[in-house]
This record gives C-alpha cells, sequence and structure tokens, in this order.
C-alpha cells in the first residue's frame, strides 16, 4: 500500500480496497472464536432465508432480468434470480454456501428443518443459472464425496439428471459456443485474463496495490493502473471476474501465494479433523472452502460484502478445534 501510494495511486482506492480484503479476515477471525460451530451456523441460515425466499419468488415469478445477465445465444432464459443484489451470480455464491452448510449440518445433526433450507437454497441456486454457483457447489460436494468414502462417487453422476431442463442445458452449453467465445475474447473473460496478465507483468512481486485494478473501486476511481494494459488504456472489460486473477494483479506474486497457502492449510487442517473426529462439519467447511475457491474463478467474490462476509464466517468455523 506504501509502494502504491508512492507511485501516485490514490489513498482513498487503496484503502477502500484494503478494506474489502479485510471484510473476508474479520469476518474469518471473528467466527473462529466462537465456540459452538451449529450454532453459529444456524444464524448464518436463519439470516439468510428471506433472501432465499425472494430469490426463489423472483425466479419463478419474477420479471425479465437485465441482458447484461444473458448472452444473446441464450433465448431460452429471460428470468435469472438475483435476490436484494441485483447481481444473479452474488445470490449464486450465497445459495452455494448455504447448501453446503445445510447439508451437512442436517448430516451431523439430522434435524428436519435443515433440509427446509437446503430445498429453497437449491432451487434459488438453479434459478440464478450462475454457472460459476453450480461448478463450485458440484466440484466442492465431489471432493467431500471422495473424503468420505471414493466408492460414494458413483452417486454423482445422478445430478446430470438436471439436464432434461432446456434452460439449464443452454446456460451450460452456450459457454462453448462459437458466439459465446468470440464475445469472451473481444470484451469478456479471455480478453480480461490476457489484459490482467499484461499488467501482472508490470508489478510482479508485490502487485499494482489493493483496489487498484479489475473492480469496482479502481473503476471508481479512474485508476492509471488500466493505462498499462495491453492495448495502451483501451478497457474492453473492467473487471477481471475472476477473484485470484485480481489478487494477483493487486498483490503480486507473494499475495498470490499467501492466499493460495491460506486455502491449502485451511483444507489440511479441516481434512485432520474430520479424520480424527469423523465431524460432518468439518467434511463440510472442506467442501465450501472447494467451492469458494472454484467460484472465484469467474467472479470477485470478496468485491460484495455478502460473499466475503459469509464465506469468511462459514470458512473461520474451521479454524476452532474443540478439545
Amino acid at each position: 500500500p506504501i509502494l502504491a501510494a508512492i507511485n501516485g495511486l490514490e489513498f482513498g482506492m487503496i484503502m477502500t480496497g484494503i478494506l474489502l480484503f479485510s471484510q473476508f479476515i474479520l469476518a474469518f477471525i471473528t467466527a473462529s472464536t466462537y465456540k459452538s460451530k451449529i450454532t453459529f451456523i444456524n444464524i448464518i441460515l436463519i439470516l439468510s432465508l428471506p433472501i432465499l425466499i425472494v430469490g426463489v419468488f423472483q425466479g419463478i415469478w419474477g420479471e425479465a432480468t437485465s441482458k447484461l445477465w444473458v448472452s444473446g445465444a441464450e433465448n431460452l432464459i429471460n428470468s435469472r434470480a438475483y435476490g436484494f443484489f441485483g447481481s444473479p451470480n452474488i445470490l449464486g455464491s450465497l445459495s452455494m454456501i448455504t447448501i453446503i452448510a445445510s447439508l451437512f449440518s442436517f448430516l451431523e445433526k439430522k434435524k428436519w428443518y435443515y433440509l427446509v433450507y437446503l430445498l429453497l437454497a437449491l432451487i434459488a441456486l438453479i434459478l440464478t443459472f450462475s454457472r460459476s454457483a453450480w461448478l463450485g457447489l458440484s466440484i466442492g460436494l465431489v471432493v467431500a464425496l471422495l473424503i468420505k468414502n471414493w466408492k460414494l462417487i458413483i452417486f454423482a453422476p445422478f445430478s446430470l439428471i438436471l439436464l432434461i431442463i432446456p434452460s439449464i442445458r443452454q446456460r451450460l452449453f452456450v459457454a462453448t459456443s462459437q458466439i459465446y467465445l468470440v464475445d469472451a475474447t473481444l470484451d469478456g473473460r479471455v480478453w480480461s485474463f490476457n489484459n490482467a496478465i499484461e499488467i501482472f507483468k508490470t508489478a510482479p512481486l508485490i502487485g499494482t496495490g489493493p483496489g487498484s485494478y479489475g473492480g469496482q473501486t479502481a473503476i471508481y476511481y479512474n485508476s492509471p493502473i488500466y493505462l498499462q494494459g495491453m492495448q495502451n488504456g483501451y478497457i474492453a472489460l473492467p473487471y477481471t471476474d475472476n477473484q485470484w486473477l485480481q489478487v494477483l494483479v493487486q498483490t503480486g506474486i507473494i499475495g498470490f501465494l499467501s492466499v493460495a497457502g491460506f486455502f491449502i492449510s485451511h483444507i489440511i487442517n479441516n481434512l485432520r479433523q474430520y479424520r480424527k473426529t469423523g465431524d460432518y462439519i468439518s467434511l463440510g467447511i472442506i467442501a465450501a472452502t472447494i467451492a469458494i475457491f472454484v467460484n472465484g474463478l469467474f467472479a470477485n467474490i470478496w468485491e460484495f460484502g455478502a460473499i466475503a462476509v459469509l464465506s469468511g464466517a462459514y470458512l473461520g468455523l474451521g479454524n476452532y478445534y474443540e478439545k
């Protein structure tokens, strides 16, 4: 941050960038001090309930979603649930974490009301049509199945039954269409990736500074870092649409390895806890860690307080070990 300020970046932008990352850290630390994991999860689920209900209502009876959230190649999708956030991907991320929290809480406590949260969150997630959340949940649960008993993986293909729904099938496979790939190259994720790597090369070790590239903070402050892009300041897409790419550019290799080390160590610690006690909560936290990582490959998840705080709080539970 000091070097970024010395290099002429606005102090307000740097501090806002730091605060965005701090949301996750503070929530993580707070949850780490909470002794009753299941009570904390219950609080999370209760707070998420009205959001899930609104999301389900929007997806089934809501108005058509802005065309900004639907590709031109998707003629079967008119509405994507977005909750109170305005973004279907935020609601998708929240639903993804809620599904994992309620599922593994049910396996741990065998209480029927967790299934209510699970069903609501699953319906909301489907109606968001958020591919990144779908993918994150799928991979997180597959990893959990492999850890629990690798033979259980035979049940994973049953989820493919959802492909009989035309809109879901189109949403998934549109990513391989020529129209989508051309758009991604011109002003989408492919362009964003190439541009971010070009900027990363200018400060590979310590990065360009917190908040300086790839998110709403950088856009608000007209960050000069964009001028270092591969097209001399032309911005086809101001967002990275990739949390880890944003971390790489803003904090360099040092910051990126620190974040990667946190995720790896967190998974290892909870894996040890699960093997020691058979605690389903620890297994769920592993699934959530994987899901959040995968989700971050396609969205700036820490740009939004709802996801930063929720994911930080849930993962923070895995940092407390009962005697």
